[in-house]
């Protein structure tokens, strides 16, 4: 049984709803850097569905306990400073010139 077949299709057609919902400023996508937003982000921009905005969720307090040395996953700055940051200034050129990219600090909250 070929399930390939299969899995194209269903990406296909998940292609076409994004396309036929397309808001009018275009989707939101909060991006890690892992490989699921990723993987939207890249099928986004293959497939010319515009994205408004590009949230990057993260205590900014990290920044300042960052360890480069330390790359495992108890490090979780480390997917923002060595995934998420370098991949979106690698495709800074391929975005919509509509399309925001923003960094959001999550550390602080109000009450």
């Amino acid at each position: 049984m070929n399930f390939t077949l299969g899995l194209q299709r269903f990406e296909q057609d998940a292609i076409e709803l994004l396309k036929l919902l397309e808001p009018i400023d275009g989707y939101y996508v909060a991006f890690s850097g892992g490989k699921d937003s990723l993987n939207i982000l890249m099928t986004a921009l293959k497939n010319n569905i515009l994205l408004d905005e590009i949230v990057v969720y993260y205590p900014f307090a990290m920044e300042k306990m960052f360890n480069n040395k330390e790359l495992d996953s108890n490090n979780l700055y480390s997917e923002v400073e060595f995934s998420a940051k370098p991949i979106l200034k690698m495709l800074e050129n391929r975005l919509d010139p509509r399309t925001k990219i923003r960094f959001q600090d999550i550390g602080e909250t109000t009450n």
